[in-house]
């Protein structure tokens, strides 16, 4: 089994008894480390070191430079990569790291308003809504102005605010633009609900602070004081108000270092500005660009293999990734007839990589989209091979893990209605629907939050403050000892007087068992939480789980990895298989649109290639099942674009003859007697421009560009052929 070399180099320290950088960098890490005063910009390409780049430059501010590590602040996106470079500092640094500010984004954002906020009308004990919350709320203000959720889509409605927020718009910024005065009018309402519950979503942890800046010169003036030194990770997926943010609080000594690779932008779908990496330089007059293009990860042919897809690009700023790394094998191809026997030649190169000597930890399955996980997933099970699926339904999000910490959140916010809501009767204390309705009506009565009204029935005398009695004697002992009390013992006290073992073994007899462990590995990670962090509270702990992100879900275990090529980006295997390498999923149909869409979905399939350390495997097949019915695929357009060596096509015999190389060139086989066709552009008169995805029998289904995916009649569509 070939192994490909892994950075650290071995240490060496000079006779000040400091780490000699030159034996741990090459010459552009050792360059970009050594650039102290004014604005950087790194151009990383995948597995080049840019983390290893950030922490030794932690290392020189403080231990060559005498730079207080409290000056020191730097932001990535997931808290799995914080923990990473905080991990890797404290071993170079020793404990003067605690002090070094290494957080994300939507972090920093709470820091700075649990200190500040007050200073804008925002209470420091705020509630952070996640999507299941974010969700309940749009509802909230659905039902109440009469809307429909198949119309407005909750999910959907979500998605757009977040990306509102992410372009630093709010409600009253969109009054006269092209969009539905309901979604403007939902947008208003919604941001109202939050502030009603004292909450902020992910999206205002930015946007607030933002708006604190602007509003608040001094204290724009203290952040950019306390951070001196500012880096920023993974640059390239910043958003509009995340790199507002980054140049407000480096204006004024322009300390500014950021690290990035154009050609790994793949999610401007959720807000990140790829134009960022070609608008720092206009925007930090002088800056410095350093590229890191020696990779430390895969081979050179998988290497090679990258190099040519992203060449493809037009719009970026351009690097040659190279290694010292063994050649290796060239990647594989493989086409097949359907899905299925897709999918069980796939777990039969896995079963020949296990007897080769890997382990299943060191495989994993990249696919585009979730669904096409499910017949992966079958086989690996009727093969008895383990594997997780990552990015799927994650431990916080589990109703025994919510439950609780619903808890623990109107413990530290009081004003927080969504989780008053899901625990008033959870475990059941005989407060029925009923009961909710008159306490709803004396709180809208009196504009009182539920947990006031619940306070106002009891001390009014109101029968109704009977049957709400022991809730409230309960969260209020919590909430007068939570500043006193150590927050694990908090949990372990909670989870015992409201006796939610017992109400799991009668809700659910046959689930009890590993739903009680769920709640018993978050109370370890309450204590994981207090042992790590020197000023743990509740507060702390509840912002902490709010923005864990897929990425830091991923578990160590021993087994497959199944993932989306966009949850992919960050982490590496020694062997990758990228399956359904079809034209229509990879490149998605979607991104017909534009060439910008296409170009990110060739960066998509770049991220996925470096993924790959030692064996690379690409695989497509012929017939795929699609909304019920069978379609027929050409491979993708980006397996033509792979190096000649590599441009034939192996296949198995049950599985057609794919072993011509012509196969790769021919066109699009779907074959309609109708006019309509995949691929197909129409004009509707409501949802505007749309392509043909699939044609089914007499239906179709359509990507619009404003609304989404719709399944329409065949002779409807017909009328709407662009001319």
């Amino acid at each position: 089994m070939l192994k490909v070399k892994k950075l650290p180099l071995p240490l060496k320290v000079n006779h000040m008894g400091k780490i000699d950088l030159s034996s741990v960098l090459n010459s552009r890490q050792f360059e970009a480390v050594t650039v102290i005063d004014g604005p950087v910009l790194v151009l990383a390409g995948a597995g080049s070191g840019k983390t290893r780049v950030i922490t030794y430059r932690v290392y020189y501010l403080i231990a060559e430079k005498g730079m207080s590590p409290a000056s020191i602040l730097g932001v990535t996106f997931t808290n799995k990569a914080a923990d990473e470079m905080k991990e890797r500092v404290v071993n170079l640094v020793g404990n003067d790291a605690r002090y070094v500010n290494l957080m994300t984004f939507h972090s920093l954002g709470a820091k700075i308003l649990r200190e500040a906020a007050h200073l804008i009308g925002i209470e420091n004990n705020f509630s952070i809504f996640d999507q299941e919350d974010q969700k309940h709320a749009v509802k909230e203000v659905l039902k109440a102005k009469g809307l429909s959720r198949d119309y407005y889509d909750p999910a959907v409605v979500v998605g757009m605010i977040s990306n509102f927020k992410g372009e630093g718009l709010a409600p009253d910024d969109l009054v006269g633009e092209d969009i539905d005065p309901n979604i403007i009018e939902i947008y208003r309402n919604y941001d109202e609900l939050l502030r009603k519950n004292n909450a902020l979503d992910f999206g205002d942890l930015l946007l607030k602070t933002y708006q604190l800046f602007l509003e608040k010169e001094g204290v724009l003036r203290f952040y950019q004081e306390t951070f001196r030194y500012i880096m920023v990770d993974e640059f390239q997926d910043t958003n509009w108000i995340q790199y507002e943010l980054i140049k407000l609080l480096s204006a004024s000594h322009r300390n500014i270092f950021v690290v990035g690779d154009d050609d790994q932008t793949i999610y401007s779908w959720r807000g990140a500005k790829p134009e960022n990496v070609f608008r720092f330089v206009e925007d930090f007059e002088g800056a410095k660009i350093v590229k890191l293009e020696e990779n430390y990860r895969s081979t050179s042919r998988i290497l090679k293999v990258a190099n040519e897809i992203i060449a493809k690009n037009n719009k970026r700023m351009g690097k040659m990734l190279w290694t010292k790394n063994p050649d290796g094998e060239y990647p594989v191809i493989m086409g097949h007839s359907d899905e299925v026997k897709e999918a069980r030649w796939v777990i039969r190169r896995i079963k020949d990589l296990l007897r080769e000597g890997y382990e299943p930890g060191e495989i994993a399955v990249f696919y585009r989209v979730n669904y096409q996980s499910r017949v992966i997933e079958e086989e690996l099970v009727s093969e008895k091979i383990p594997y997780q699926v990552v990015g799927g339904f994650k431990f916080y999000d589990r109703k025994e893990t919510k439950d609780i910490l619903s808890y623990l959140r109107l413990i530290n916010n009081p004003l927080d209605q969504v989780s008053f809501s899901r625990i008033i009767d959870v475990p059941p204390r005989g407060i029925g629907k009923k009961s909710v309705s008159k306490l709803r009506e004396i709180a809208e009565r009196e504009s009182l939050s539920p947990w006031e009204a619940v306070k106002y029935a009891i001390e009014s005398g109101n029968p109704l403050g009977k049957r709400f009695l022991s809730f409230y004697n309960l969260i209020s002992y919590y909430m007068e000892e939570k500043d006193n009390m150590n927050v694990y013992d908090l949990i372990v006290q909670l989870v015992s007087d409201i006796e939610y073992e017992n109400y799991l073994y009668k809700l659910e007899p046959r689930e009890a068992e590993g739903k009680t462990a769920n709640v018993m590995e978050l109370i370890n990670s309450v204590k994981s939480f207090t042992e790590l962090d020197s000023e743990a509270t509740l507060q702390r702990y509840l912002e902490r789980v709010a923005l864990i992100s897929d990425a830091d879900t991923l578990k160590n275990d021993n087994a497959v990895s199944l993932m989306t090529l966009h949850t992919s980006k960050g982490l590496e295997f020694p062997v990758v298989f990228i399956v359904g390498v079809n034209d229509g999923l990879l490149p998605h149909a979607k991104s017909r649109f534009s060439d910008d869409e296409m170009e990110e979905e060739r960066r998509l399939f770049y991220v996925g290639i470096t993924r790959a350390k030692e064996k690379l495997f690409f695989s497509f097949s012929k017939f795929r099942r699609v909304y019920g019915g069978i379609q027929e695929f050409s491979p993708s357009l980006f397996l033509k674009e792979l190096p000649r060596e590599i441009g034939r096509i192996s296949g198995e015999a049950e599985g057609g003859d794919f072993k011509k190389k012509n196969f790769l060139n021919s066109g699009d086989s779907v074959k309609k007697e109708s006019v309509i066709k995949k691929g197909t552009v129409i004009e509707h008169p409501r949802w505007g421009k749309g392509v043909v995805f699939s044609v089914e029998g007499g239906r179709v289904k359509v990507f619009f560009e404003d609304v989404g995916e719709k399944l329409l009649a065949l002779e409807f569509v017909e009328k709407f052929v662009k001319k």
